[in-house]
């Protein structure tokens, strides 16, 4: 998750590859690798497990929203996995939903704009606080 991901057009995926072999697949499709920050929980446990027991695996993460689902997000990350799978994914349906979300959030931020205004006129017409 980034706390930016309002700005953010087209969500990064990152790869974070355990084996030769899928490290050398990742170099050669242009998976952009992840250098930066922490894994935690579930995904941490996957991959200390992988690395510990030799087997390969790939864990895929991209950039989306902190606090609710991206479906933007699902569909790089889908695009990214058709490559390495070699398998067409239609992700069509998760930028249209992607689109909608986008639109309603303008929208919603649009409107507590117009409410914030709304209430600072306000208090500038409320007489001030009188200390005794």
């Amino acid at each position: 998750p980034v706390p930016n991901r309002m700005m953010i057009d087209k969500p990064t995926v990152f790869a974070i590859p355990v084996g030769g072999t899928v490290g050398k697949l990742v170099e050669s499709l242009s998976i952009e690798l992840f250098e930066e920050g922490m894994i935690v929980g579930p995904y941490a446990r996957i991959i200390a497990e992988c690395e510990r027991s030799g087997l390969p695996c790939l864990t895929l993460l991209s950039q989306s929203y902190p606090n609710y689902p991206d479906p933007g997000a699902a569909a790089a990350t889908a695009e990214v996995l058709s490559k390495v799978v070699n398998v067409g994914i239609d992700v069509a349906p998760l930028e249209e939903q992607a689109e909608e979300i986008r639109l309603r959030m303008k929208d919603l931020m649009k409107r507590t704009m117009l409410e914030m205004e709304r209430m600072g006129k306000s208090q500038e017409y409320e007489l001030p606080a009188m200390y005794s």
